[in-house]
């Protein structure tokens, strides 16, 4: 008896930590020339909405109106742009003002119809990065992740 329950919760942990190193897995073999690079929010998906529980009417385009500041018109979230390959794995770059403006680079990828969202932070100068650079940073590992 001891060992089935053994043998299950093996099972159970190692497709658990499997799901959830799946980013890791391919984060390292993007081929940019598999990608799809949009600025609008309309590629941004409901359940991914709801986990950074933000609508998207409060996000702007790439070109909207945004204010990186407390003050001023505009919104305080952007899109700045997100590439989405055959296979539904998804980069999204989203710059955020108010107080201190800053860039999240979030990464998704889909098992089973469920979403993984992981967040990395690129190491780098600049506060908003275009897709190939956040890829040469990535392939370079010159990234971390936030949500480990």
């Amino acid at each position: 008896m001891m060992r089935s329950i053994y043998l299950i919760l093996l099972i159970f942990c190692s497709f658990y930590s499997f799901s959830q190193k799946q980013n890791k897995d391919w984060i390292n073999l993007i081929d940019i020339t598999n990608y799809k690079v949009y600025k609008k929010t309309n590629k941004l998906n409901k359940i991914f909405l709801e986990e950074i529980e933000t609508e998207r009417k409060d996000i702007a385009n790439s070109n909207g109106k945004f204010s990186k500041g407390c003050t001023g018109r505009g919104k305080h979230i952007r899109l700045n742009w997100i590439a989405i390959d055959e296979n539904k794995h998804q980069i999204i770059s989203m710059s955020y003002g108010g107080r201190a403006y800053y860039t999240k680079y979030y990464i998704i990828d889909y098992e089973i119809d469920k979403m993984n969202l992981r967040l990395i932070r690129v190491l780098s100068s600049n506060r908003e990065l275009s897709f190939k650079q956040v890829l040469n940073s990535i392939n370079a590992n010159k990234y971390e992740w936030e949500n480990e």
